[in-house]
């Protein structure tokens, strides 16, 4: 594996692969961006157009190779990408180039994308965000779940997504080490009596310990795995899905949970001093609820038109009162999306508070009374939805719940 340290050696490998590929035709300019610490990112562009240079790292490269990390998130990456371009074409960067022995992807150039806490932050709204989180989701996990897909098929996906040691990280940093006593004291030394009391609590870490079960031994579908705003790109019209590293198959409700966390605290973290606040809150929960209902509507027409999978198909429910039992059999799996995706967000919330995770939103609080009450208001909706998510069939009790604490 030949690692890309510097503008030097990336000008070198392009002019290497273009005299096949012919992307550039003329003389392009590099530009190394911010690709955090595992991969390096570079923008290459001429007078054509730009596209973006990928390359997974084996290390933290502030580290050095003292710090290992696997390089199967790269072909994790790669899969996702294109089974989500062909299964909701338009949704995620189209991908140029793949370089499995160098771990290079090139892919298009999302211009005039930005991550949505960028809008939120600014008090921007994104007219239909809910609706394309909900087509994108909903057409990923029905037409990789075994309604859709055959038994084969989704073995085949599976041993694609095989990435023991990335998942690995969001089994230990959302349902194992904020809820454990001593593992990794909490750095905000304000909210401990919040985290001692969630420690002690046995109901909690019984639901807790049942959603761990789940996520590690329920493949239902194909998943991002790492669906936070800054996975979210939008211009201010459409969105876009990027950095699928940590994609394998598991609970639908995770990334549905995924989402409604970042819903549910950009929520609770707006100012009471912006005279942009009423119309804010009014906009987040219209989101939510409009998330949901888009996506149980897109689920249920692509159910209702797909029967191709190995799961059930028509001659199952071929017999008199079928279709009735068939209608309550879904009506009975939509129900218990939306409870998982209530849990899931729920110890998301908890574990970006009272863990080592966080949220942008409620980490640019200014004012430490004012950051801890949010804290806490989050931390109350944390443990509702996890600890009353068996009792939430609709939508609506997802607002309710975060108004008791507004």
């Amino acid at each position: 594996m030949k690692l890309l340290f510097d503008i030097k050696e990336v000008k070198e490998y392009i002019e290497s692969i273009n005299q096949k590929l012919h992307i550039f035709k003329q003389d392009f300019y590099i530009e190394e961006i911010l690709g955090g610490f595992i991969n390096k990112i570079y923008l290459i562009k001429d007078q054509n157009g730009s596209i973006i240079l990928k390359q997974t790292w084996p290390y933290f490269y502030t580290s050095g190779p003292s710090w290992p990390l696997s390089l199967a998130r790269f072909s994790v990456e790669v899969t996702c990408l294109l089974k989500f371009n062909d299964i909701a074409p338009g949704f995620s960067p189209r991908v140029i180039y793949r370089d499995y022995s160098n771990k290079i992807i090139l892919m298009e150039y999302l211009l005039n994308y930005k991550s949505i806490d960028n809008f939120i932050d600014n008090y921007f709204t994104i007219p239909q965000l809910a609706e394309q989180l909900a087509y994108f989701l909903a057409h990923i996990t029905f037409h990789t779940s075994d309604f859709s897909i055959s038994s084969t098929s989704k073995k085949v996906l599976a041993k694609k997504l095989i990435n023991p040691s990335i998942v690995s990280i969001s089994e230990n940093l959302v349902f194992s080490d904020p809820f454990i006593r001593n593992e990794k004291p909490l750095s905000k030394s304000y909210l401990d009596d919040e985290r001692n009391a969630i420690l002690c609590d046995p109901e909690i870490k019984y639901e807790l310990a049942i959603l761990k079960n789940r996520f590690i031994n329920y493949p239902q579908s194909l998943l991002h795995g790492d669906l936070h705003q800054g996975s979210i790109l939008s211009n201010g019209t459409n969105i876009k899905i990027i950095d699928p590293e940590f994609g394998f198959l598991g609970p639908i409700g995770y990334d549905l949970g995924l989402v409604l966390s970042t819903l549910i605290t950009s929520f609770v973290s707006l100012s009471e001093e912006s005279p942009n606040t009423p119309s804010m809150k009014v906009y987040f929960r219209n989101t939510i609820k409009d998330f949901w209902f888009n996506y149980k509507k897109i689920f249920l027409e692509l159910w209702e038109k797909d029967t191709t999978g190995h799961m059930f198909n028509q001659a199952y429910w071929d017999f008199e009162g079928g279709n009735e039992k068939f209608t309550c059999y879904k009506n009975d799996y939509m129900i218990q999306i939306l409870q998982d995706s209530c849990g899931y967000a729920g110890s998301r919330i908890l574990a970006g508070t009272i863990g080592s995770i966080t949220f942008p939103c409620i980490e640019k609080i200014s004012g430490s009374n004012n950051k801890k009450n949010v804290e806490i208001r989050a931390i109350n909706i944390g443990k509702k939805l996890v600890l009353k998510r068996k009792n939430i069939n609709e939508v609506s009790t997802i607002l309710d719940l975060i108004t008791e604490t507004d």
